[in-house]
C-alpha cells in the first residue's frame, strides 16, 4: 500500500528556491575555479616567454659578443680587461641568475601541471620578481656589450655596402668580359688591390682599431667610383683599339696599294707615312687604356677614324678625276693642238709686217723685244687657261679678243691682226 505525501505550496517554493541557489552556487565555484587555472596558466606562460627570450640573448648574442671581444683582446692589449669584466659578468648571470631563472619556471609549470592554484597563486609574485632581476641583468650585460661592439658593426656595415658595389662591378665586367680583352690583366690587378684592401680594412677591425679602419673605406670607395665609370666606357674603346682601327688601316693599305698599281698618283697624300703613324700612335693609347688613363682617348680615337675616312674620300676624288681626265684628254689634245699651230703661224706672219710697214730700227727694236713678247704671253696665258679641264672657254672664241687688247697696247700696228691670223 502506498503513502502519499503531500507537500503544501510553501514547501514546494523552498525546494525549487534551494535547488536554484544550489546549482547557481555550484556554477559559481566552477567558473571561479577555471577562471583561476586559466589566469594562473597564463601568468606563467607569459614568465616562460620572457625567460626563453632572455635565456636565448644571453646564450645566443650575449655569448657571441663576449667571444668576440676575447678575439680582439688577442691582438689588442686594451680589451684584455674590457673581456675580463665582460666575461665575469656573463658567467655570474648564467650561473646564477639564469639557473634560478630556470628553476622558477620549472617550479611554476610543476604546480600548473598538478594544479595546486592555491601554491601557485603565492608562488607567482615571487617568480615575477626572479624574472625581472633576471631580465635586468641580461639586458644590462647586452646594452654594455653592444656599446663595445657597435663601432665594429658600423664599420662592417659599411664595409658591406662598399662590397656590394665591387660585387656588381665585378659582374657588370664578367658581362662584358670579351669585350675587354685588351684590359684584362689590368681589371684583374686591380680587383687584387681591392681584395688587399678589404683584407686590411677587416685586420684592422679584428684588433678593435676601428678608426685605422674607417679611414681605409674612402680610398675603397673612390676607387670603386672610378671604376665603374671607366667599365661604361673601356668596352668601346678597346673594341675600337683592337678590331676597327686596324681592319680600317688595313683595308686603307690594301686600296693604297691597289689604286699605285692602277696608275694612281697618289704620293702627295702622304699615306705609307701616315699609316705608319696612326699604328704608332695606336700603340701609345694601348698603353694609356691599359693604365685606365682615358682623357682624351676617345677624342685620339676619333681623330683617327676621321683621318682614315679622309683618306678613302680622297681616294676617291683621284678616280673621278681619272674619269674625268680620261674623258676629255682628246678634247683638250686637239685644242691645245689647233692654238699651236695658230701660234705658229702668227708668229710666222710677223716678218710679214715689216714688209708692209716702215718700222725704224729703234721702233722695231721695241717692237721685236717688247711688243711680241707681250703678244706671246697673252696667248700663252690665255691656251693655259683654255686648257684647264674645268675650264669653260675655247681658244677660237677669244683669239679674237686677245689680239683687240694687244693692238690697242700697241696702235702702231693696226693691221697686225690679218697678217698674222690668217
Amino acid at each position: 500500500m502506498k503513502t502519499k505525501i503531500y507537500l503544501s505550496t510553501p514547501a514546494i517554493v523552498g525546494i525549487v528556491i534551494g535547488s536554484i541557489c544550489g546549482a547557481a552556487l555550484i556554477g559559481i565555484l566552477v567558473y571561479f575555479l577555471l577562471f583561476s587555472g586559466l589566469r594562473y596558466k597564463k601568468q606563467v606562460r607569459e614568465l616562460s616567454r620572457r625567460f626563453e627570450y632572455l635565456h636565448a640573448l644571453l646564450f645566443g648574442q650575449d655569448s657571441q659578443y663576449v667571444k668576440r671581444i676575447e678575439i680582439i683582446s688577442l691582438t689588442n692589449l686594451l680589451y684584455v680587461n674590457t673581456h675580463m669584466t665582460f666575461n665575469k659578468r656573463f658567467k655570474d648571470i648564467r650561473d646564477k641568475g639564469d639557473a634560478s631563472a630556470q628553476t622558477t619556471i620549472n617550479d611554476l609549470k610543476d604546480l600548473l601541471s598538478d594544479r595546486d592554484y592555491k601554491a601557485l597563486k603565492a608562488a607567482l609574485p615571487k617568480a615575477k620578481e626572479v624574472i625581472d632581476s633576471y631580465d635586468d641583468e641580461v639586458n644590462s650585460l647586452n646594452s654594455d656589450l653592444l656599446v663595445v661592439i657597435k663601432p665594429e658593426e658600423e664599420c662592417r656595415q659599411k664595409s658591406l655596402m662598399l662590397k656590394e658595389e665591387l660585387r656588381k662591378i665585378k659582374q657588370d665586367y664578367y658581362v662584358k668580359q670579351a669585350d675587354l680583352t685588351l684590359v684584362a690583366p689590368s681589371f684583374e690587378t686591380v680587383f687584387n688591390k681591392l681584395d688587399d684592401r678589404f683584407k686590411d680594412f677587416e685586420s684592422y677591425v679584428e684588433s678593435a682599431q676601428y678608426d685605422d679602419a674607417n679611414n681605409r673605406l674612402p680610398e675603397i670607395s673612390k676607387v670603386l667610383k672610378e671604376l665603374a665609370n671607366v667599365i661604361k666606357e673601356m668596352p668601346n674603346i678597346c673594341v675600337t683599339i683592337q678590331s676597327v682601327i686596324p681592319e680600317k688601316l688595313a683595308s686603307l693599305e690594301n686600296k693604297y696599294e691597289e689604286l699605285l698599281s692602277s696608275g694612281y698618283p697618289l704620293h702627295h697624300l702622304l699615306v705609307k707615312g701616315n699609316i705608319e703613324d696612326m699604328r704608332r700612335e695606336l700603340n701609345i693609347l694601348t698603353n694609356s687604356v691599359q693604365k685606365f688613363e682615358l682623357d682624351g682617348v676617345n677624342e685620339r680615337l676619333d681623330g683617327m677614324l676621321a683621318q682614315i675616312d679622309d683618306y678613302f674620300n680622297s681616294f676617291e676624288k683621284e678616280k673621278d678625276a681619272r674619269v674625268s681626265f680620261e674623258s676629255d684628254c682628246d678634247k683638250v689634245y686637239s685644242y691645245a693642238n689647233s692654238i699651236d699651230k695658230k701660234y705658229i703661224r702668227l708668229c710666222n706672219s710677223l716678218p710679214e709686217v715689216k714688209k708692209i710697214y716702215v718700222i725704224s730700227e729703234e721702233e722695231n727694236a721695241k717692237i721685236g723685244a717688247k711688243a711680241i713678247l707681250k703678244l706671246a704671253d697673252m696667248l700663252s696665258e690665255r691656251i693655259q687657261e683654255c686648257s684647264e679641264p674645268t675650264s669653260n672657254l675655247y681658244f677660237e672664241d677669244i683669239i679674237n679678243d686677245i689680239l683687240a687688247e694687244w693692238q690697242k697696247l700697241y696702235p702702231k700696228l693696226p693691221c697686225l691682226y690679218s697678217p698674222a691670223f690668217y
